[in-house]
Parts: C-alpha cells; sequence; structure tokens
C-alpha cells in the first residue's frame, strides 16, 4: 500500500485557496530530514500532549489496542481511548493483500515508528508498505459531508521515470492517459462493494501491447465508509492521478482516511489479480453519489482536514 524506500518524517500546516477539484486535494509538503527506519511518519502541528499525561496514557492503550484488533479484524479497526479533551480517536488498515501476521508486525512497526517521529504530538499518521496507522483528538472516521471537511491527498514516492511514450507525440500522451486510466478505473470498480469485494480491496494487471509495460494497479477503501462512499472516493482519485503524476511511472494517492490507489510498471502485491486487462480504453466506474454540498478547496500546503 505505501512503499517506504526512504524514511521521514513530516510536519503538516497551510492554507486553503479558492475552490477547484471535484475531490479536494490535501497536497503535502514534504518537509522532513530520513529519520525512521521503515515508512513515513506525518506529524501534524496544533496541539502537542505532555509526558505522563492522561492523553499519552490513552493513546499508548489505543495503539496496542488496533496493533492487536486489525489483524484479527479482516485487516481493518477503528476505535478510541479516554474521555472527553483526553479522548483519542484511531484507526489501522493493512493492505488486503497482506495476512495477519504481517498485518501485525506491520502495525507494531508504525506504533513505534509514530512514537518515535511524532513526539508529543496530539495527531499523527503512520505509513507503511503494508499498512497504515492513525491517531488524533478529531474524530477522522466519518467520511465528509459538508465543504467545511476535505480530503487529504497524500502522495510520496512517485517514480522519477516518465513513460517514453508520454513525451513523443499527442498519440503517445493520449495512449498513456487512457492505460492508466483503464487500470485504475478497473480496479477501483473492482474494489466497490457493489463487486461483492468484503475488504473493499482490489488489484489488477494491465498489458495492452504495443510495447507499453505490464503496468500493476491496487484500490482499497476504509471499512468504515459506506458503499457510495467508496466509489466517490476512488472515482475522485482516479479522475486526479493523470494530473497529479503527469504521466510517471508509478505513485499512489490516499483519500483522506478513507481511499487509496497505487501503480508501478512492477509487481507490488501478493497473489492472482483481481481484474486483468488488455485493451487501454477506460473503464468505467458504476454511478457515483454526488459530491457533498458546497465549494471544495485544495490547499496549497498541508494542514490535518480534520482540525
Amino acid at each position: 500500500m505505501w512503499a517506504a524506500t526512504k524514511s521521514a518524517v513530516i510536519n503538516l500546516m497551510g492554507t486553503l485557496p479558492s475552490p477547484k477539484l471535484l475531490l479536494s486535494l490535501h497536497l503535502i509538503s514534504l518537509l522532513c530530514l530520513p529519520l525512521l527506519p521503515h515508512g513515513q511518519v506525518y506529524c501534524y502541528i496544533g496541539g502537542n500532549y505532555t509526558t505522563g499525561s492522561p492523553y499519552e496514557s490513552n493513546l499508548h492503550h489505543l495503539l496496542a489496542s488496533l496493533a492487536s484488533a486489525a489483524p484479527a479484524s479482516d485487516g481493518f479497526s477503528a476505535t478510541t481511548a479516554g474521555e472527553s479533551s483526553d479522548r483519542v480517536f484511531g484507526a489501522a488498515l493493512c493492505r488486503g493483500d497482506v495476512n495477519a501476521t504481517d498485518c501485525r508486525g506491520c502495525l507494531g512497526a508504525a506504533s513505534a515508528n509514530i512514537l518515535q517521529g511524532c513526539p508529543h504530538n496530539r495527531r499523527a499518521e503512520a505509513i507503511l508498505d503494508h499498512c497504515l496507522l492513525k491517531y488524533s483528538d478529531q474524530n477522522f472516521t466519518s467520511f465528509p459531508k459538508n465543504s467545511q471537511q476535505v480530503f487529504g491527498v497524500y502522495w510520496r514516492n512517485i517514480s522519477m521515470a516518465t513513460f517514453p511514450e508520454y513525451v513523443e507525440d499527442a498519440a503517445g500522451y493520449n495512449f498513456v492517459n487512457q492505460a492508466i486510466d483503464t487500470l485504475l478505473s478497473g480496479v477501483a470498480n473492482a474494489a466497490a462493494p457493489s463487486s461483492n469485494s468484503v475488504k473493499m480491496f482490489a488489484t489488477g494487471e494491465l498489458s495492452p501491447g504495443k510495447g507499453f509495460p505490464t503496468t500493476y494497479g491496487l484500490a482499497q477503501c476504509f471499512p468504515s465508509i459506506t458503499d457510495s462512499e467508496c466509489r466517490w472516493c476512488l472515482q475522485g482519485l482516479v479522475n486526479e492521478t493523470l494530473k497529479l503524476f503527469d504521466g510517471r511511472q508509478g505513485g499512489q494517492i490516499l483519500g483522506g482516511s478513507w481511499c487509496y490507489l497505487r501503480y508501478e510498471v512492477y509487481l507490488f502485491y501478493y497473489g492472482k489479480p483481481t481484474v486483468s486487462l488488455i485493451s487501454a480504453a477506460p473503464v468505467n466506474l458504476p454511478s457515483s453519489p454526488p459530491p457533498p454540498p458546497g465549494p471544495l478547496q485544495i490547499p496549497t500546503k498541508s494542514e490535518d482536514p480534520h482540525s
């Protein structure tokens, strides 16, 4: 899910400009130095807890509970610890193709990373190859229902290599865009609950020929959201990926705490693909619900979308 070739701690803050996109994007500025042995940690600026405080005790209890519960619950768990101003909200998600043992190990590492990388932060998130772990003093698991709540979109480890066809001519440019769109729409369609995907998870491969490399994709939604919210979230990510990754040979994009897409020119998931595609013609997702009411905005820098 979230491959880690470089470890980092990232501090998040920012402001909101004018409305622009169907899916509001929270772009993360990488203001970091290598620090942790595995994965990345996002430290949200805007509140700290003190050593020995009830919040710290609740946080440790929460992280232990998530690391234990998620592997036993199809790789997902969301819970809280504490009360009132010391209450901590948390969620853990393992990639849908990861077994319980690897899920447990990943979440254990994520817990260690988050405590080491974001000491005393009241909100933080750890992203590893096989799992994601997040906690906050705000409830972030509910899907946004109004314009005051925005998706957080994180991308990292984007391939520096561009598909050669993408820069050759207009035909090559269009072919690359169609190929990536086909793959991501295919896995998004398969991951949507209407396709009977229990984990809201799917993988796929595209081999369109014409010298284009076989490309692999993955889509996953957090089980805390509804079927229609999953479809809407994934559709928004598909719509924005082509522009964000600009013909690159790989990329990952996470929509808030709700959905995720990834594609690469190498095999990065386990098992056989859910869908196999040979045509570069775009695959349409099922009809999705209208977006939440009100304008959606795209921050130029990063802050917690739930503050």
